[in-house]
């Protein structure tokens, strides 16, 4: 019979959650209590507590009386409860119930009308009031209960199926159908089938009730439920493949094989799409990731369509402002701005911190991730008044929500002392630079590969302060500590052992410096793509060393392989271009070759003034390169205005007594 039986579950006092739908059978376990404040299908209706410990001690006894067989004394304990506690609705619900399976039909109606007016919102009240009542033959009111159920409760196949029974023994087979056809996609499987739909038929036909109605439509339901529940079986297959496929891309992520975690990320989205019917934030999840690890391996022209794929599903399948959004624009805004799309990126940036700042409260450190990363586009873009701030902010938040020792407030550290290293306040930098390594070193194992990264930012800073004896020994520790944690040819042992050529480089030990450029190269090459960026730096490095050191023959294939990798994995007007035109402009002036030499430089000059904002002092250096060049070239009148330009940014950018300001006034005197 097409009621609600639901389950008890007995302690001090009655608990209960709400089943599934489910035919009346002979109740095993007694059904819960009717909660104080009901609510529509789709919230927990029960609730831990009954009214009063009495009507609970009466409603068990009577509960522990129907299961030994004794239904009248059950039933005298219940009237005994309603009469003593007249408005407790849960005492009417167990009383409806024990009538029902005693087919008290009109007594378990009047309880259930009675239920109806204390909790007018209790939807399967009026469902079990419908199926009451069409066993009774009333179906006029019984499309009334079962309509009033299905409004509260518009996803429960029990209800459905009543309202369209209603109907059908009213003689609308028409309507009946259609409530029919929304019930089949509600049916959990095959058991409630049987057990509801078909049974139900099943009864009809055997009271004479529209026989030929009811032979028709248990035949077309049969049907119909059956290529159903075999359309969700195969939906679920494919579910199961996707989260099986998402399991195995966790754990090659895990253990950092990102090419395969990739394909396995995009195997569990051919599942889910192969579905027909895609768990669209899931999928969202699978495609994002996916473009993660693209990115990992620089593979950008693959991640990038997914990163966009993904927002565009969390922003069609998302409230407007939710924070997976944001999550999927700043994910999509750090490829952007590795690759040097930084004007769209930013916009992403922006856009992203605007959504948290919104829906987070104050102080998230979601909110402290979004300013960190628009300081980092910004600082890149080289317009460091603007990304001081941001820098500044997030430290603050990190610091005021997080541990004092954890390694975000380490790396709000070094991002805010790169850029004070690049305005030239070294003092400052290296304070901070300190506090960051000392930070890491508190919050981290021995040994950590992070401890590496900041004893490598404190080195770099030494060396470019000229303090090489100091820097010497971090590069060296750092380096040490990456071929201990790391696997053989990881790529950070290639970024240290860079770090230490640059200084051995710069010290004139140009041998141990060339053996580990090499090395940082061919680890790069083996571990890497080949068209990784990072191929690219190596290969820049190890070019200028071989130029400085006469083997020009050597150093201009390296140049060129450089640039031609930059200019396939970065955005047209990329500094990084910019650095390897200037590094071949530089080899082909010094060899005689002026005329191939000036359009590289006036290409470099007329980058970095469209990507860098007016008086930054990379553009002052790229005006003196051209200007040395035209001065060469016997061009002086020319040359001149680049110089004093050049010098001009170097006097507003950069502190008193630079070298740099030195070798401008030089040019100029020359």
């Amino acid at each position: 019979m097409q009621r609600r039986k639901l389950s008890w579950i007995l302690v001090l006092i009655l608990l209960g959650d709400l089943g599934s739908a489910a035919r009346a059978q002979e109740a095993a376990t007694p059904p819960a209590a009717v909660p104080d404040n009901a609510e529509p299908s789709g919230q927990d209706p029960w609730t831990a507590a009954s009214q009063t410990p009495d009507a609970a001690t009466l409603r068990q006894r009577a509960w522990e009386r129907f299961e030994a067989g004794q239904a009248d004394q059950a039933l005298d304990l219940l009237t005994e409860a309603i009469a003593r506690f007249p408005d407790d609705a849960s005492n009417y619900w167990l009383r409806s119930e024990i009538l029902g399976d005693l087919k008290r039909d009109d007594a378990a109606i009047a309880d259930l009308r009675r239920i109806t007016e204390l909790k007018p919102e209790f939807a399967d009240a009026w469902g079990n009031l419908s199926w009451h009542l069409i066993l009774q033959g009333d179906f006029a009111a019984a499309q009334t209960a079962s309509q009033r159920a299905v409004d509260l409760a518009p996803d429960d196949f029990t209800w459905n199926l009543n309202l369209g029974h209603a109907y059908l023994l009213q003689g609308d087979r028409e309507t009946a159908h259609g409530w029919y056809e929304k019930m089949i996609p509600l049916i959990p499987d095959e058991d409630s089938l049987e057990t509801g739909p078909l049974a139900d038929f099943d009864l009809f036909i055997e009271r004479g009730w529209q026989v030929e109605a009811s032979q028709e439509e248990r035949a077309w339901v049969e049907t119909a439920s059956l290529a159903d529940l075999t359309e969700k079986q195969r939906i679920q297959e494919q579910y199961r493949l996707a989260d099986e496929a998402w399991a195995q891309g966790e754990e090659l992520r895990q253990a950092e094989r990102f090419l395969e975690a990739a394909e396995a990320y995009l195997r569990s989205a051919e599942a889910e799409r192969a579905s027909g019917r895609p768990r669209m934030l899931d999928l969202a999840a699978e495609l994002n990731q996916a473009a993660v690890m693209y990115q990992q391996i620089a593979r950008y022209g693959e991640a990038k369509p997914l990163f966009r794929e993904a927002l565009a599903i969390r922003q069609q399948a998302l409230p407007e402002g939710h924070p997976d959004i944001a999550g999927s624009l700043n994910d999509l805004a750090v490829l952007l701005k590795t690759t040097g799309h930084y004007t769209e990126a930013e916009l992403l940036f922006r856009e992203a911190l605007a959504i948290r700042q919104q829906a987070l409260p104050e102080g998230h450190p979601d909110i402290a991730v979004s300013l960190n990363n628009l300081a980092v586009l910004l600082y890149t873009s080289g317009r460091y008044g603007e990304a001081e701030p941001f820098y500044r902010e997030a430290l603050a938040i990190r610091k005021h929500i997080l541990p004092e020792a954890h390694p975000d407030i380490a790396q709000s550290f070094n991002n805010l002392a790169w850029l004070l290293q690049a305005t030239s306040r070294y003092g400052e930098a290296e304070s901070l630079y300190r506090e960051a390594l000392a930070v890491y070193k508190k919050a981290l194992p021995e040994g950590h590969p992070d401890i590496a990264n900041s004893l490598d930012s404190l080195a770099t800073l030494l060396n470019t302060t000229g303090r090489y004896g100091e820097a010497e020994p971090l590069y060296r520790e750092a380096l040490a500590i990456v071929r201990k944690s790391l696997p053989e040819g990881h790529p950070d042992i290639a970024k240290s052992l860079n770090n230490l050529a640059g200084l051995l480089d710069t010290t004139g030990r140009y041998a141990e410096a060339e053996s580990l450029y090499r090395e940082a190269l061919a680890i790069v090459r083996m571990s890497l793509p080949e068209e990784h960026p990072d191929i690219a730096a190596c290969l820049n490095n190890l070019a200028v060393l071989l130029e400085t050191t006469g083997r020009t023959a050597e150093a201009e294939p390296l140049y060129r392989e450089a640039l031609a990798i930059r200019q396939q994995a970065l955005a047209e007007g990329h500094p990084d271009i910019a650095n390897s035109l200037n590094n071949l402009a530089g080899l082909l002036a010094t060899t005689g070759r002026t005329a191939e030499a000036e359009p590289l430089y006036r290409e470099v000059l007329a980058i970095v003034r469209k990507s860098l904002p007016e008086g930054h002092p990379y553009i002052a250096t790229s005006l003196n390169n051209l200007a040395v060049l035209l001065r060469t070239t016997g061009r002086p009148g020319e040359a001149e205005p680049l110089y004093r330009e050049a010098l001009a940014i170097r006097q507003q950018a950069l502190p008193e007594g630079h070298p740099d300001i030195a070798n401008s006034l030089n040019n100029l005197a020359w």
